[in-house]
């Protein structure tokens, strides 16, 4: 089984939010996601310099034709590097025809990976706030059975209070930072694209 088939399996199966395996899975997903994007990239960049270099050379080639033409007119064949240039463009059309498809498979692959992340986030807080209200709970029931005076139950109280809003303020910040690697993550697809600034904000449209 591919690794892409692995991850899409993966991503079919219903993962329940309480259990302890479900961030592992969801990690493993990310991971594996994040890898085949990584291994695009790299093939994606690797075409891009590939039709750089040959356009280059493509132009000092045809420059050099005319200096020869200029030179030595009248001769006998005119555009000695006919072949060699149109063997380059067709090369530079297959590469820009291999880069969209690469470039689409990037965006799907970001686009799961986002939802993945997503998933994992909501897990998280869910996690934690089924945590906050399990203490909330266990304490109500630690304040009832306990023998305190008045003072000692006010104070009690107010330590149990600052504490739950200590946990939300956690909550908030990693949700925060959630937020912040999600940019990152956009930030990061959209340097790939380095050709077209409408195609820039096509990927974006379909990341939002």
């Amino acid at each position: 089984m591919r690794k892409d088939e692995k991850n899409t399996n993966l991503m079919n199966e219903k993962i329940d939010i309480k259990d302890t395996n479900g961030k592992e899975i969801l990690e493993e997903i990310i991971e594996g996601l994040s890898t085949q994007m990584e291994e695009l990239k790299i093939q994606y960049e690797d075409n891009g310099y590939k039709i750089e270099e040959n356009e280059k050379c493509i132009e000092s080639l045809i420059n050099e034709d005319d200096l020869e033409f200029r030179i030595f007119s009248p001769r006998s064949s005119s555009f000695i590097y006919k072949d060699k240039i149109e063997a380059m463009k067709k090369e530079n059309e297959f590469l820009l025809e291999e880069n969209e498809i690469l470039q689409n498979k990037i965006c799907d692959l970001s686009d799961k990976c986002n939802d993945c992340k997503e998933a994992l986030k909501k897990m998280e807080e869910e996690k934690n706030i089924l945590e906050y209200r399990e203490d909330g709970e266990n304490a109500r029931s630690k304040l009832l059975s306990a023998d305190l005076s008045e003072d000692n139950m006010i104070s009690y109280i107010f330590s149990e209070e600052l504490e739950r809003k200590n946990i939300l303020n956690e909550i908030r910040e990693y949700s925060i930072h959630n937020l912040y690697n999600l940019r990152n993550e956009i930030d990061d697809c959209c340097e790939l694209i380095n050709y077209d600034s409408s195609t820039v904000k096509l990927q974006l449209d379909s990341m939002l």
